[in-house]
């Protein structure tokens, strides 16, 4: 590092370093050691147009350039950015910009705010999709006429379509008896002799540059980029084929054509593409199903019923930065230059708060079946929110239709355990019934140890928290 320069009154660091030799992490680290911390912000950005192993290399290069990006890496089976960024150095628009500079794309985010991200992303998708099904329809249409055509001429099924002076030459070497010795004449004409040579060309044209246009964008682009990748192979393979057989043809030379290579080079590839982007759209949209089935109505932290509770309060409500999810605890933000911890009395007592002022509140949400929820700020617990989940009125006869067939009901949940107790009590369940305080990554391992003891688990879960225990188990149950 050559120098570092902190302004107290605006919190920035201005850092002057080697990039060959610390990399941002590295200054972030430091910071920390200090017993200080560095505002970032992280965002998931849909890529189009990667195909292999080396786009995905391409896209990560060129968002790592980009100032104030602390961190980026890129996923090819989903698609996606993921990336890691300093807010008020970095934006969208840089990252953006970035990797459209690679080569590349980037699903916008909706200009609607009533618009879902997933929602956008879904129709960038589909159009995508679309767009290869096109394509590889049109090459399909002409690249198999061509390729039949092409080995039955070769295979002696069907004959030359000569020109009328190449026709009556070829009936005077016949009569010659040039062809009585073995002598095949075809490949000794000019590539115009033959009428199906410009039915071959005609049938391969679209194939080439309406269905390959893509292998040609891509190859060029990575040739501005000093690289290659797949797309360079294909353009070069189906291109070498092509531009020899219409050279033969524009300058009227001898030789065979191979048009239908150039088409089922492309052809091919488009049909392996063509499969793998619907299978990543089906994958991405039972994605966006599990996602679905988190709960509208418990969005509770930075949620709707907050903000109507502030505006009916007369508040300003800030815009967040370096806005980070605790995934099973809680979030943390910086607003107004104050460092916002928002969580469970885990996550408090995890990070050194003090919450004893509060614990009587506590203790009366969590009787109340209610989840506490404590608000810091700049490390001192100010608030107490007690979340709600109503339990449905058709649980407790469920849960007890259940126990008549003989089956064992168990409850697992991040909630308290008072809370939890309290809800189970609601439904029809006994304290020893209840494995409360389970993080989300350990409910999967809840649900594995009770098959490993040899019982048969369904596995109800309607949050995306409860995800990874029905992955793991053989009958995932959905509520309605």
């Amino acid at each position: 590092m050559e120098s570092a320069q902190v302004n107290l009154a605006s919190e920035q660091a201005t850092v002057t370093y080697d990039p060959q030799q610390v990399q941002p992490h590295d200054l972030i680290a430091a910071v920390e050691q200090a017993g200080c911390g560095v505002i970032s912000d992280q965002i998931e950005l849909p890529i189009t147009g990667m195909t292999c192993a080396s786009c995905v290399n391409r896209v990560e290069k060129a968002l790592k350039k980009t100032e104030g990006v602390l961190d980026a890496s890129v996923n090819l089976a989903t698609e996606r950015a993921t990336v890691t960024y300093a807010p008020g150095v970095a934006s969208v628009t840089s990252l953006q910009a970035a990797v459209e500079a690679a080569g590349y794309g980037v699903i916008a985010p909706a200009q609607n705010e009533a618009a879902e991200p997933q929602d956008v992303e879904a129709a960038a998708r589909s159009a995508e999709l679309a767009d290869k099904r096109r394509k590889l329809i049109v090459a399909l249409a002409f690249g198999l006429p061509l390729f039949l055509l092409a080995m039955a001429r070769d295979f002696g099924l069907i004959a030359p379509w000569l020109t009328p002076y190449w026709a009556a030459n070829e009936a005077l070497m016949e009569a010659a008896g040039a062809h009585a010795e073995g002598v095949d004449t075809l490949m000794h004409y000019p590539a115009r002799a033959d009428i199906l040579n410009w039915l071959f060309l005609a049938l391969a044209i679209p194939v080439q540059f309406y269905s390959g246009r893509d292998f040609y964008v891509h190859a060029w682009q990575a040739l501005k980029a000093r690289t290659a990748n797949m797309d360079t192979l294909i353009a070069l393979g189906s291109s070498a084929a092509f531009f020899y057989s219409a050279g033969l043809l524009a300058f009227n030379l001898a030789g065979h054509v191979y048009f239908e290579t150039a088409a089922v080079i492309i052809a091919l590839i488009l049909v392996g593409k063509y499969l793998e982007a619907r299978a990543k759209s089906q994958t991405s949209a039972a994605i966006r199903a599990l996602i679905g089935l988190q709960p509208k109505t418990a969005r509770v932290l930075l949620g709707e019923a907050i903000v109507r509770g502030a505006h009916s309060r007369s508040l300003t409500l800030a815009q967040p930065e370096g806005f980070e999810t605790l995934a099973g605890h809680g979030v943390r933000a910086t607003v107004d230059g104050c460092s916002v911890l928002i969580g469970s009395p885990r996550l408090m007592q995890e990070r050194g708060i003090d919450t004893a002022e509060l614990q009587s509140d506590i203790a009366r949400l969590q009787g109340e079946a209610k989840t506490a929820v404590v608000v810091a700020v700049d490390g001192q617990a100010l608030g107490l929110l007690g979340i709600a989940d109503p339990v449905k009125p058709t649980s407790p006869a469920a849960i007890a239709a259940l126990k008549r067939q003989g089956a064992q009901v168990l409850m697992l949940t991040g909630d308290n355990r008072r809370t939890a107790e309290a809800i189970a009590q609601r439904v029809g369940l006994e304290p020893s019934e209840v494995l409360a305080e389970v993080l989300p990554e350990m409910k999967a391992s809840e649900v594995k140890r009770v098959q490993e003891a040899g019982q048969v688990v369904a596995m109800v879960g309607d949050g995306i928290n409860d995800a990874p225990a029905p992955a793991a188990d053989r009958r995932p149950v959905r509520p309605g």
